[in-house]
């Protein structure tokens, strides 16, 4: 039952190719010892991205992978040219580490639709997103990486 469950979330081969995308990110990440911040920011990161792309199927419905992100869910935005589209859901699926913002309206084939998504996110320590490791230089300090 669990992998026809899993069968059901993959996409069907004709969208296995990525369609034409491009992302703008702004990122803040709060670390120790380079500027003042509130202690309670400490390895956390605040984010925008803007994702600018072209339908290649109509839909309602845009579908991201995430990971250890809360999104904000009040700064959220999509837009087709320079008209707004409105979300009307946002729902969240944590057991496939996805989000759907659901529209309003269905977008076409060929239309450019961005999506401006604005979230808060933890620096880890497992190995995936943004993450922290040390390392010691040559004067035998150790220091805090991101990667």
């Amino acid at each position: 039952m669990e992998k026809r469950a899993l069968a059901e979330h993959r996409p069907s081969i004709p969208f296995l190719k990525a369609p034409e995308v491009s992302y703008d990110l702004i990122i803040r990440v709060y670390l120790p010892n380079y500027v003042e911040f509130p202690i309670s920011k400490n390895l956390t990161t605040e984010g925008e991205v803007t994702i600018n792309m072209v339908v290649v199927q109509a839909t309602n419905a845009i579908v991201l992978n995430m990971k250890d992100i809360v999104i904000l869910l009040d700064k959220c935005e999509a837009r087709s040219n320079t008209v707004r589209l409105t979300i009307t859901n946002i729902n969240i699926d944590e057991h496939f580490d996805r989000v759907t913002f659901v529209l309003a309206e269905t977008v076409h084939i060929g239309q450019e639709v961005s999506l401006k998504v604005n979230y808060v996110g933890f620096v880890n320590d497992k190995l995936r997103g943004l993450y922290q490791t040390t390392y010691t230089d040559l004067k035998g300090k150790l220091n805090l990486v991101l990667l």
